[in-house]
């Protein structure tokens, strides 16, 4: 019964005991419960572990058929509806009869509210516990103290919470920690919490890279006219990244990450050519010129 039960998306943990109602609590066997035995009455105590909230009743199905849009009303406890059953558990007695009754109402209460996430001094505004990927990436982007993100949001367990995977695309290297502001959720034991998954690593600048074996160098520039510099002889649709420093007599000073901090060399076609002209050469012969 336990594993069935835990089997479905909309139940998390539970633990179930079987109690048979051929013995007494002290030991005893009168003849009432001589009587079940022999019918073999049984008792499962099912316990909700995660799931929060006042929960509905488990309904009750004596008919393989109706683990689908099956509509049952359990032990008065009110109309149940619900999509997908547990398998059909096997039992002989076809004449036997099943009763859900509730021995105590959950005191715990379901995940809502909204958060909010800070990074390097700005926040988002707050947030819905239901945002989507989408909705969270849009928030952190708006900050100025982050360029890109690509995030991942999980399905919603028992209780109505979710994981949201954040990778920075442009903050380069060992970047701080977001920090949660959990003060609008409601909800028992609610937190909202941020964890390391996997630390960045800055480029390896000046050095080989190990997984491609690219030579990365640098270049000065001295001539303080021309600031420019061409990059030339680098792979397709791999990113580079590049800082600028200053040198003066007194040393080096800090470095500078280009905006955007990486651009990948991608092939494009050529625009249209400009300056298309035809003329007359000879009777035989036209010019094309174009630039």
């Amino acid at each position: 019964v336990q594993s069935e039960l835990e089997a479905l998306s909309t139940i998390g943990r539970v633990t179930v005991s079987v109690e048979s109602a051929g013995v007494k609590d002290d030991g005893s066997e009168g003849i009432e419960w001589l009587e079940k035995r022999r019918t073999g009455t049984c008792l499962y105590r099912v316990t909700f572990d995660t799931n929060a909230g006042d929960l509905p009743m488990i309904a009750i199905c004596g008919d393989p058929n109706c683990a689908v849009n099956h509509r049952s009303n359990v032990d008065g406890q009110g109309v149940q509806n619900f999509q997908r059953g547990v398998s059909f558990l096997p039992y002989d007695n076809k004449n036997s009869t099943a009763n859900v009754t509730l021995v105590q109402k959950s005191t715990s209460v379901a995940v809502s509210g909204d958060f909010a996430l800070e990074f390097r001094g700005q926040r988002t505004g707050y947030l819905p516990y239901t945002s989507s990927a989408y909705d969270v990436e849009a928030a952190l982007e708006a900050l100025s103290t982050i360029g890109s993100v690509a995030v991942s949001r999980t399905a919603p367990d028992e209780n109505g919470g979710a994981t949201w995977s954040i990778t920075f695309l442009t903050e380069l290297g060992d970047v701080p920690m977001l920090t949660a502001d959990d003060l609008d959720m409601t909800g028992t034991a609610v937190s909202a919490t941020t964890f390391l998954q996997r630390q960045g690593v800055f480029p390896p600048f000046n050095s080989l890279d190990p997984l491609n074996g690219l030579p990365l160098g640098s270049a000065a520039i001295t001539d303080l006219a021309d600031l420019d510099l061409t990059i030339s002889k680098l792979e397709t649709r791999v990113p580079y990244y590049v800082r600028v420093a200053a040198v003066n007599a007194l040393g080096q000073g800090p470095w500078t990450m280009t905006t955007p901090p990486y651009v990948a060399p991608t092939p494009f076609r050529p625009g249209a050519p400009v300056n298309v002209s035809l003329a007359v050469l000879d009777a035989t012969s036209l010019r094309l010129s174009l630039e």
